[in-house]
């Protein structure tokens, strides 16, 4: 009966290990899933969430992985397969606890597509169902944003004045409260605006929303002082003056503003300051509208200098606004002859009038004869032409040319200065679209995508609207918004046939579909420009894409149709015919028929159109043939008989470099390793070019792998010593210092490795320092070796080789601890206090206890139970090892089974150390030196408790199973 209970027992503990060991899958795929989600690998994430809802419909889990599954597609931006779940969720799943912020989910996903009236209907139903959970302010919150973007400020007011008095305690009242304020203002309410801003700075003295709160505090005010109080004009300046104090995004414009306000109620002194303090922060600033303010903050300056009495700077100032030009411009140079004459200084006032004292309709011809002459004298003409003048033909001409004359020389940054002059300037609509379609252009050139959309999408003159939407479609596929690109080409191929665009819009279209890898379409998009186009030009071009499209999905044959088709008609333009050739050689090399790839690309060199560089090129690809059809021979004659000379001729020292290295690597592919030494030694001349290091790295690779570490040692430590590329550099040092080691030069491979640990941020430096501590424990410097491993435990928390340095150091404090002494005399021994290292390290082990790495865990909780049995703390130390045990299952957990039996046997409880002893026999069948030795102790124990008849059969067992091994003949001395 005994028999049978133990029997069970031990199945129990087996069973129970195994499915430790083992795991049930749905778990180990929803902790992949998490671990995944936490570490942001979202499209991991998804998979492993996916796998349970579809597979593992009855799991645990499943309530949270479709959950997870959720956020998962949510995060990677795959809304309309978030909502898809999301509705899945709602029509079967409505019960699972996460059901809330799902809903919650729903309606946000609606509000960031920009679907305002949904995200209305998903918030509603979030709110009826949940009206107090944690994300229900913050769905009221964006419901009333929702209305606000719909223009129904009524309501987005109701639901804003709502949160407060709700949810008094949500993050989100702050906001909310700024949010009514700003609401109030878009609605035309100032007054309410009013009261809500100012109740909002009283209340919120800290918020992020102050500098932006005081600035619309100032506009109001300003606004209100027209029609009402002039004593708001007061309040305006003060609240301008205070947004000004924050360091925010409208601070130029507070400064500017506070100015105007404190002019308007007459401080002189106070306006002089704020622009003062605005040219002195910003005029180095070249964003338009700051640039903008600080033209206007300039003249204004002036202006108050010139009433001063400080003239010298009014003049100054003056000049500072003609110099930046645009609509001040003429203003400033009014205001500047005024102040000259009264100065007596007349001619100087002339000079300054003189570009805009001409007759009108002269000057603008003048200008135009001068554009190409004098370009900046005709901008000159023109811009006094429009400035001076009222709105006419000839000033919406001058506009035209103006525009035009700017975006020819780049002055892109002027066609937005002038932009408010020339629009107020303009009288007809094509002037009005033509100054819109070059503020695109100009916004366009200056990687500003938004506003560059923006002014084309203003222009619906017939004669212009094809250009502006051409600029639309090529902006949005410049800012990367392929879709939108698409579309935009597209209604030009559709909408205007044979237009001036239709072939680059057809070639254009073929590109975005590459970039979004419709291949497809691509290639019917440029066989469309193929076969209705008219502008060579577009046609080769969509003839040279759709030839490397070819290429790329592995249609040789096509490739070669399309480039053998339209190299003759390219022949008057050899760039693009050496485009054919070149991807007619690499279909060719595609086919594997490489001694066409090699003629076709010997046609191209003999072009006279190439240079002596681009040759070096094409001769490069041939060698590369060669080497790939396994003709090393060849390779290195086109490398010594064409490229070398004309490198040399040319002194191209990078490309002699880059010839030495390859023939370097092809005498190496034949195992020829004294001509691979004589060109390395060719390169040691041109160690000015990094890649000389780079080849003579890759040789002393060569070296090491076949075994020839000191000549390795030598490549390395040449590289290292030399190399600007501090990563080469730093492979170097950690090579050579392992071809020394190799070469037994241990005393220069522990110089090498402290060099690379003294310089090096590589990833490499803990297990180096690993390295360098092992070294030391060999030579049995024992202090040596613990600074190495300090040092990895001080300063790599982070990486893997922590756990191994902490382990390290334990069984280094193991060592030097352990004593010859008698038990006895040890249990005489006073106790002793515990040693400062001691501490620490049990420090570094409980934190490497804690890893994710369950293998680094177990042996630091071993180690720990191993202090704490030494410290005589034995329950601490049983815990810690039965914590290994049910845990892991691996060496590691065998001799924590093994050590439990110990300190039970040490305390001398025979029958329960009998009994984990046991356990090691047979769950840890494989590591059979902790099983023979834990034989050995169970006899021991039976043989105590006179347990004579379990102590032979199990002695019988081990000579079984350990024939001849000194524990089974230790044991044998047990049972006689």
């Amino acid at each position: 009966m005994k028999r049978l209970i133990f029997v069970i027992t031990l199945l129990t503990s087996i069973l129970l290990i195994a499915k430790i060991a083992t795991g049930d899958q749905d778990e180990n795929i929803f902790k992949v899933g998490i671990g995944a989600f936490k570490d942001e690998l979202y499209m991991i994430s998804e998979a492993q969430f996916r796998i349970i809802v579809e597979q593992y419909p009855n799991s645990r889990y499943f309530n949270e992985a479709i959950y997870y599954l959720t956020l998962s597609q949510y995060k990677n931006k795959k809304y309309d397969d978030t909502l898809k779940t999301i509705s899945l969720i709602k029509s079967k799943y409505s019960y699972i606890k996460y059901y809330p912020n799902v809903l919650f989910l729903e309606g946000k996903i609606y509000y960031e597509v920009g679907q305002y009236k949904q995200a209305i209907k998903s918030f509603e139903n979030y709110l009826k169902l949940f009206p107090i959970n944690e994300d229900a302010p913050f769905a009221q919150y964006l419901m009333a944003s929702s209305y606000t973007s719909l223009s129904n400020y009524d309501r987005a007011i109701e639901l804003l004045k709502e949160i407060e008095r709700r949810y008094p305690n949500s993050p989100i009242v702050e906001e909310s409260k700024f949010k009514l304020a700003e609401t109030y203002r878009l609605s035309g309410d100032l007054q309410n605006a009013l009261n809500e801003f100012q109740n909002f700075i009283t209340k919120f003295t800290n918020s992020k929303y102050l500098p932006d709160a005081h600035y619309n505090l100032g506009l109001i005010t300003f606004n209100l002082s027209k029609s009402t109080d002039t004593n708001y004009l007061q309040q305006s300046a003060s609240y301008f003056q205070k947004a000004s104090e924050y360091n925010s995004s409208i601070k130029p414009f507070a400064l500017f503003n506070a100015g105007i306000s404190y002019l308007a109620i007459g401080k002189t002194e106070e306006a002089k300051s704020m622009f003062s303090n605005l040219i002195s922060e910003f005029s180095s600033y070249t964003q338009p509208e700051i640039k903008s303010t600080v033209i206007e903050g300039y003249l204004n300056l002036a202006r108050i200098q010139k009433e001063l009495g400080n003239t010298n700077s009014a003049v100054s100032n003056y000049m500072n606004v003609i110099t930046y030009g645009g609509e001040n411009a003429i203003k400033a140079s009014i205001e500047l002859s005024s102040l000259l004459n009264s100065l007596n200084r007349s001619e100087e006032a002339i000079k300054v009038l003189e570009p805009f004292t001409n007759d009108t309709k002269v000057l603008f011809n003048y200008a135009l004869s001068l554009k190409n002459k004098d370009p900046n004298t005709a901008e000159s003409i023109l811009v006094s032409i429009i400035s001076n003048n009222d709105k006419s033909e000839i000033v919406d001409n001058s506009i035209v040319e103006l525009l035009k004359l700017l975006i020819s020389k780049g002055n892109y940054e002027k066609v937005i200065s002038y932009n408010r002059l020339l629009s107020e300037k303009a009288s007809s609509d094509y002037a009005k679209d033509f100054i819109y379609l070059m503020l695109g252009e100009a916004n366009l050139n200056l990687k500003d995508y938004k506003s560059a959309i923006s002014a084309y999408s203003m222009v619906k003159n017939e004669s212009l609207k094809e250009d502006a939407i051409e600029g639309i479609a090529y902006t949005h596929y410049l800012s990367e918004n392929y879709a939108l690109a698409i579309k935009f080409y597209s209604e030009l191929v559709n909408n205007y046939k044979q237009g001036k665009y239709t072939e680059r819009a057809y070639y254009m279209l073929g590109l975005c579909y590459e970039k979004i890898k419709d291949t497809d379409k691509a290639i019917s998009s440029h066989q469309q420009n193929l076969i209705y186009g008219k502008d060579t030009r577009y046609i080769l071009s969509s003839a040279i894409s759709l030839g490397w499209i070819y290429l790329k999905i592995g249609k040789f044959d096509d490739a070669i149709g399309i480039a053998s088709k339209y190299i003759d008609t390219a022949k008057d333009n050899p760039t693009i015919q050496i485009q054919l050739l070149e991807i007619l050689a690499w279909s060719y090399d595609g086919k594997k028929d490489y001694k066409k790839a090699i003629d076709t690309f010997l046609q191209i060199i003999k072009s006279e159109n190439l240079n002596d560089f681009q040759r070096i090129r094409y001769y490069n690809y041939i060698s590369l043939i060669h080497e790939k059809a396994g003709q090393y021979q060849d390779a290195i004659n086109t490398i010594t008989k064409n490229i070398i000379p004309i490198a040399l001729s040319n002194n191209y020292s990078n490309d002699y470099v880059e010839s030495l290295g390859r023939l370097t690597l092809l005498y190496i592919r034949q195992n020829d390793i004294n001509k691979a030494r004589q060109t390395i030694s060719s390169l040691i001349p041109y160690t000015n070019v990094q890649k000389t290091y780079e080849y003579i790295y890759r040789f002393g690779e060569y070296l090491y792998s076949i075994n020839q570490f000191d000549e390795a040692a030598q490549m390395f430590m040449t590289t290292a010593k030399g190399s600007s590329d501090t990563d080469l550099r730093d492979e170097a040092y950690y090579w050579g210092g392992w071809a020394f080691f190799n070469t037994q030069k241990v005393e220069d491979a522990v110089d090498v490795f402290n060099e690379f640990v003294k310089i090096s941020s590589s990833s490499k430096v803990p297990s180096v320092l690993i390295t360098l501590g092992d070294i030391m424990v060999n030579r049995g410097d024992y202090e040596k070796a613990k600074y190495y491993y300090n040092i990895v435990v001080n300063n790599y928390k982070d990486k893997p080789e922590y756990n191994t340095a902490v382990l390290k150091l334990s069984k280094l404090a193991s060592a030097s601890s352990k004593t010859t002494e008698t038990p006895k005399k040890v249990e005489e021994k006073k106790p002793e206090e515990k040693p400062k290292n001691i501490e620490s390290l049990i420090s570094s082990l409980e934190e490497v206890s804690k890893s994710k790495d369950k293998e680094s865990a177990s042996k630091a909780k071993f180690e720990l139970a191993m202090i704490y049995k030494s410290q005589g703390n034995y329950q601490k130390a049983i815990d810690l090892l039965q914590g290994i045990t049910e845990e892991v299952y691996n060496e590691t957990a065998a001799q924590a089974q093994f050590e439990i039996g110990e300190i039970l046997r040490t305390t001398g409880d025979y029958n329960k150390a009998w009994k984990e002893y046991i356990k090691v026999v047979y769950i840890y069948k494989d590591y059979k030196d902790i099983v023979v030795k834990a034989m050995y102790y169970t006899i021991y124990c039976y043989v105590q408790l006179k347990d004579y008849e379990n102590a032979k059969k199990l002695y019988e067992k081990m000579e079984r199973d350990f024939y001849k091994n000194p524990w089974t003949e230790k044991a044998k001395e047990l049972i006689k």
